[in-house]
């Protein structure tokens, strides 16, 4: 469980929006990310494969929930979770897969996530949640950005990317009763990866804390402090690329090399570069942008046939970075990057 915490006074924020709504001195402003990362020398590279170790993950999972649901929209992370528990035979209980079939994108309707279980023979429980313009118009019309703490900041990607409880209390689809011991599994993007003063360093940013993969209903696949030596490994991979063919590089981002797919194919399993998920972009001119993956996804899926939907996301989206960029004045962004973890590596 990721959060922030006032170390005086106890109190847990789950998200940044937590954040902008309550009043605390910034120098009492931490961050939780698990003691379990502490448990590991990062140095050492782990001796298992990938695949050993997706599948230790895997089981690890299955050993300790009772009811486990995979979140799945058949990009390159999702897939490479769902191959963890079906290439070992381990139980997934049920699939939930988010779409849209108001527009006729791959990755937003539906139909290659489907395409996809059906070809790797998927015959448990299979839930979709479709998301239609008429909710969604509700739920922007209301700003329900400002009263909901799970939602990122008001893109649009959040309804693809998010979990049942979520989609239940914002009224997205119906409550089911499941087993209380539930784990909602995401597959997160790569790790992220700086070199500062000639060393690599993996850092845990205090940006995704709150988002729709990282909140208080998500059992992240990849990125938790119950099983570390799975991260651990993908981050060495990626340092040992980096230093034999981008040497002079400061930085290891998989935003950096979309188009290329290189952290794809070193630690996932697929890559499909015309039917990558729709990325979550926090610069808003890049969400308008229609020559950006998410821009292009955003316009053709708001402005195909509603308007006013585009104009309702636009307007709450603006708000909620002009909310932040007020407490950003008194110190909050420098702060929070303060409270960034950064776990060392190796030297360069």
């Amino acid at each position: 469980m990721f959060y922030f915490y006032n170390s005086k006074t106890g109190e847990k924020y789950y998200s940044k929006q937590d954040l902008l709504w309550n009043k605390y001195s910034l120098s009492d402003l931490e961050i939780n990310f698990g003691l379990g990362f502490d448990s590991i020398d990062w140095t050492k590279e782990p001796v298992e494969s990938l695949k050993e170790l997706r599948k230790q993950r895997a089981q690890q999972l299955r050993d300790t929930y009772s009811y486990l649901v995979l979140y799945y929209g058949g990009g390159s992370d999702s897939s490479t979770v769902l191959n963890s528990f079906l290439d070992n035979n381990i139980k997934l209980d049920e699939i939930v897969v988010v779409r849209s079939s108001d527009t006729d994108h791959p990755t937003v309707d539906g139909k290659y996530a489907l395409y996809t279980l059906k070809k790797k023979n998927y015959s448990g429980k299979l839930t979709i949640v479709d998301i239609f313009y008429e909710k969604i118009k509700e739920y922007y019309s209301k700003q329900a950005w400002a009263a909901f703490r799970y939602n990122g900041t008001g893109n649009i990607n959040v309804f693809f990317r998010t979990t049942l409880p979520v989609l239940e209390q914002l009224g997205f689809t119906p409550i089911i009763d499941r087993p209380s011991n539930i784990a909602h599994i995401n597959g997160q993007s790569c790790p992220i990866i700086n070199k500062i003063d000639n060393k690599y360093y993996l850092t845990f940013s205090s940006s995704v804390i709150g988002g729709s993969t990282l909140n208080t209903w998500c059992e992240p696949f990849y990125l938790t402090p119950n099983f570390p030596k799975l991260i651990c490994k993908e981050s060495h991979i990626l340092v040992k690329y980096w230093k034999e063919h981008f040497p002079a590089s400061k930085r290891i981002l998989e935003s950096d090399h979309v188009e290329t797919g290189i952290f794809k194919k070193l630690i996932r399993d697929e890559w499909l570069p015309s039917l990558s998920p729709p990325k979550g972009l926090g610069d808003l001119n890049n969400m308008f942008n229609k020559d950006t993956e998410g821009g292009s996804i955003l316009l053709n899926y708001t402005l195909k046939d509603n308007k006013e939907v585009f104009n309702l996301w636009k307007d709450s989206t603006a708000k909620v970075l002009i909310n932040e960029s007020r407490y950003a004045s008194k110190g909050l962004k420098a702060r929070l990057l303060q409270l960034n973890k950064k776990i060392y590596i190796c030297d360069a």
